[in-house]
């Protein structure tokens, strides 16, 4: 199991790498190109949508194939990002890498074989240290995308991140053991017809032809059922507090989504800084993210229950945004931040921990693509609403949102 585990933390922590050496310079590679913010909005939230839909399916996959295998996919499709990104030449290209996202969830597919290898006590703790390896990538990221967009190209810098996820695959195929789930628990009672999908397949795995021939056909089957029917994920989010999770997780996550989005906008466009300048404040974000989830989250949920973590952090939210909407230089952005980055990397782990508490071993995989889908909504949204916020009202209006939404996710842990 700790073979595994250092694996997959490598791995995110390459992910999380190559993520930000992209994410730093796209900003300029579409404005290279000839996009506005808008149109830079349009491009996310394309991404957003496709990333949405993948995601579920990508999630019942792991249930259904093994999360090892589709943490491979994930990486072969980051590749494919990155790639059509470093080739990109206009507008449609552009446009046309984010197809390849749509199995592009390596953290989803890290998270579900964390799950898989361990029980519900220790699963915080080590969702927190899988956060910390990609939070420690995304501290190397910016600076390095940065180095290279400057000194070199936007297109050099996405390919460099193409070559990491394929170092990834790599490493994967050659040194991760298959993973099974442990045995199927079942907090609260449901129909069982559907839930030894997954781990049937590793009951039944041989190496004789007739028995691999008819565990395809039986595969073939349960994946046609499970993307066929929407009952399945109903099912799943009628278990009691699941649906309650999912909401706090947009409400959260859609102010905090439009600031990650719309900054590296504010400071090109407002403060003028090049791509080396807004990877400071990319590594400052990853930073608090690294501490927070590599020591405070083991720390917090050892001593504090999990509804007053809710509770507290969502209030914390409130007063942040509010001061976040009052703020016009950038330094007064990064106060304001900084709680709200702890707040966010601490929810992200407690959330996705809970859920896999409140359904059975055998659902695990689906409901955190559910939680990886809301993530992804959320990322369609914002890059469109922050755009019109930006060019009409200015960058103030986004604290006014998280103040609001962060006001009625307080309150329903409160009422």
């Amino acid at each position: 199991m700790n073979r595994a585990i250092w694996i997959v933390n490598v791995n995110i922590f390459l992910y999380g790498t190559c993520w930000t050496i992209q994410s730093n310079t796209l900003p300029y590679l579409t404005q290279k190109l000839g996009a506005d913010p808008v149109t830079f909005g349009y491009l996310l939230s394309t991404f957003g949508i496709i990333q949405t839909l993948g995601g579920l399916v990508f999630g019942r996959f792991g249930d259904l194939f093994g999360s090892d295998r589709v943490l491979v996919v994930a990486f072969i499709a980051a590749a494919m990002y990155y790639g059509l990104l470093s080739i990109a030449i206009n507008i449609p290209i552009l446009f046309l890498s984010c197809l390849p996202s749509v199995f592009m969830h390596a953290m989803q597919g890290g998270s579900m074989v964390i799950t898989d290898l361990t029980n519900h006590k220790e699963r915080a703790s080590i969702l927190g240290k899988v956060s910390l390896f990609y939070a420690c990538g995304s501290v190397l990221g910016p600076g390095l995308g940065g180095y290279i967009s400057t000194h070199y190209s936007n297109h050099l810098a996405a390919a460099v991140a193409c070559l990491g996820s394929l170092l990834s695959v790599f490493l994967l195929v050659c040194f991760l053991p298959k993973v099974q789930k442990k045995e199927p628990h079942s907090p609260v009672p449901e129909d069982n017809s559907d839930q030894t999908a997954g781990p049937q397949f590793k009951k039944e795995e041989c190496n004789i032809l007739g028995k691999m021939t008819s565990t395809s056909n039986k595969y073939t089957e349960d994946a046609s059922k499970a993307l066929s029917s929407p009952n399945k994920m109903l099912q799943v989010i009628n278990y009691p507090g699941v649906k309650h999770l999912l909401m706090t997780k947009v409400l959260t996550g859609l102010p905090s989504s439009i600031y990650s989005v719309m900054l590296p906008i504010v400071t090109m466009n407002t403060f003028k800084y090049t791509a080396q300048q807004n990877s400071y404040w990319q590594t400052y974000v990853a930073v608090l993210m690294m501490i927070t989830q590599g020591f405070g989250v083991g720390f917090l949920t050892k001593r504090v229950s999990d509804q007053s973590l809710f509770k507290w952090v969502t209030f914390v939210f409130i007063w942040s945004y509010l001061f976040m909407s009052l703020s016009h230089t950038v330094a007064e952005m990064l106060v304001a931040m900084a709680p709200i980055i702890i707040g966010m990397a601490l929810l992200s782990v407690i959330i996705n921990s809970s859920l896999t508490q409140l359904v059975p071993s055998s659902d695990t995989g689906l409901v955190l693509a559910m939680a990886m889908a809301c993530d992804a909504l959320v990322g369609t949204v914002a890059p469109i609403l922050g755009g019109f916020l930006l060019k009409s009202y200015g960058h103030q209006t986004f604290g006014c949102i998280g103040f609001v939404t962060s006001t009625i996710a307080f309150a329903t842990f409160c009422f």
